[in-house]
């Protein structure tokens, strides 16, 4: 359901997790949904920890229950202790900024808590997102408690294409993944360690070798300077059995 507020404030579609600004542009933030919700360690008025980790999934909700807050919550604060208090479930109110954008929650108590949620636009950001959660003093939107929570990332800039990818690059033009050269390091390196230790081991139990004779294919490689030609590259190549190795 889409819900306007006023001529200074956006539209929040929460069926889409959609917001649109006064001027017509939106961003959606569905793609930042996971299995659990997002996890923020607040932070006192002074910098340090609060006591609190500050619980939000985007949309739909939660996604699944913790503690007291229902998987349909929208957003639930848990102390380090492990109680927890819903701080947002309906949807209160939208406000345009800039750079930022704030959706309002609040929840149902009789004494209601209330969440500022902030998406904060930087085309700069387009790994996972900077968080940042505190409880705001005095409280404000006529609640018993105030919390804000802020999300900065490129896709949070309206208009923008968002394809981020949890755990990924994420962003417009992010990628994510190891490149072939980093693939190609990995598969090298152990494999060569593999081939050093288990010749050596081998030599050494089957024939006492010992020292420098103990390196695998040693006479190839006393050779291979010497197969090596400066101007032409190699000029070698390999032939099965006993005889060696034929020069071209």
């Amino acid at each position: 359901m889409a819900i306007a507020n006023s001529a200074l404030a956006g539209t929040w579609d929460s069926s889409a997790c959609k917001y649109t600004t006064t001027a017509g542009t939106s961003f959606t933030v569905s793609k930042f949904h996971r299995s659990s919700p997002w996890s923020i360690p607040g932070v006192s008025s002074t910098g340090g920890p609060d006591g609190y980790n500050y619980l939000y999934n985007f949309c739909p909700g939660l996604g699944k229950a913790v503690g007291s807050c229902a998987a349909t919550d929208l957003v639930c604060q848990q102390s380090t202790g492990g109680s927890t208090y819903v701080i947002g479930t309906n949807f209160m109110s939208t406000t345009d900024g800039t750079n930022s954008n704030t959706v309002e929650f609040k929840s149902t108590d009789a004494s209601p808590r209330c969440t500022r949620v902030i998406f904060n636009c930087d085309p700069n950001t387009k790994g996972e997102p900077v968080t940042a959660a505190t409880e705001q003093k005095p409280a404000d939107l006529g609640c018993l408690a105030t919390y804000t929570m802020a999300f900065t990332h490129a896709c949070f800039c309206p208009g923008s294409t968002c394809n981020y990818n949890p755990g990924g690059g994420g962003g417009d033009s992010g990628s994510s993944g190891l490149s072939g050269g980093s693939i190609l390091l990995i598969i090298f390196f152990p494999t060569v360690f593999a081939y050093l230790v288990g010749g050596m081991i081998f030599k050494r139990t089957r024939s006492g070798a010992s020292g420098v004779e103990m390196v695998p294919n040693i006479d190839f490689w006393r050779e291979v300077p010497g197969l090596i030609k400066a101007s032409d590259g190699f000029k070698f190549t390999f032939r099965c059995g006993s005889g060696g190795y034929s020069k071209i």
